[in-house]
């Protein structure tokens, strides 16, 4: 009983705390600046500290502007803006809070790719991605690629292209993908391992999404065999994750909403 009471608690104050952050464009645009301006005054110098200030400043509002970004492909596209702010309420403003607080701690690029809005950093040799709603926060990740991509950009846009599945369940599902999706993947990520993760149905599922989307969309760059074999610049992800086999994607049930 404590314990859930403290995830409940929990749980609230970080809904509380999202909401804020999504409903204050001015504050959270404010607070980036000063952040890229101290970054960089006492390093680079005053000039170089306003320009990185008036970057993140920017960032931050172009990533209150992913909300009203479609895909193209959609017949009724203002459908995707209104669903974000009822259907998918939750985690939109998860994604929003989580791409501003991004941009304060790191000099993020914000980029806006059929309807998503990616908010990454590059550097090392880490690749990681989370999303929520039409948000995706990552690093070093890359929304296209071509002929003569280095095998890192390849790696960043596969798994860019993956993450993008996430946003497919999130459009689908609306206010159960926390429980449904998103609380589920991250468990399994803690405590099996990221390897064993690949293999888990959450992230099939979201890789089975992306390659209708991507393979029906012809979007540049996306090769359908290379994604559904699994080459090693697809950083080890199962064939068996692929795929273009609607059957096996896993919408939710009538009785998700019972573990709403």
């Amino acid at each position: 009983m404590l314990t859930g009471g403290v995830a409940s608690l929990t749980a609230a104050s970080v809904g509380t705390i999202s909401a804020s952050i999504s409903s204050d464009p001015l504050g959270c645009a404010t607070v980036s600046w000063m952040a890229g301006f101290f970054d960089k005054v006492f390093t680079d110098g005053f000039k170089n500290a306003l320009a990185e200030g008036d970057r993140r400043a920017q960032n931050s509002w172009k990533i209150f502007g992913g909300l009203f970004q479609t895909d193209g492909n959609s017949r009724n596209p203002e459908d995707q803006i209104l669903r974000r702010g009822t259907w998918e309420l939750p985690q939109t403003n998860l994604g929003i809070a989580f791409s501003q607080i991004k941009n304060v701690l790191s000099p993020a690029e914000v980029e806006y790719f059929h309807g998503v809005t990616l908010v990454n950093s590059n550097g090392g040799d880490v690749f990681s991605g989370m999303t929520l709603s039409n948000y995706i926060i990552g690093k070093n990740l890359n929304t296209s690629i071509n002929s003569l991509s280095t095998y890192n950009e390849k790696i960043g846009f596969y798994m860019f292209v993956h993450e993008f599945g996430h946003t497919m369940q999130s459009r689908r599902s609306g206010p159960l993908y926390l429980n449904k999706y998103g609380i589920p993947s991250l468990y399994d990520q803690i405590f099996r391992g990221e390897e064993s993760h690949d293999d888990f149905w959450v992230e099939t599922d979201a890789n089975r999404r992306a390659c209708i989307y991507f393979a029906g969309a012809s979007i540049s760059g996306f090769n359908y065999t290379d994604f559904i074999q699994g080459p090693e610049y697809t950083i080890g992800y199962r064939p068996s994750g692929y795929g273009n086999n609607t059957d096996k994607i896993r919408n939710p049930k009538w009785y998700d909403w019972f573990f709403w």
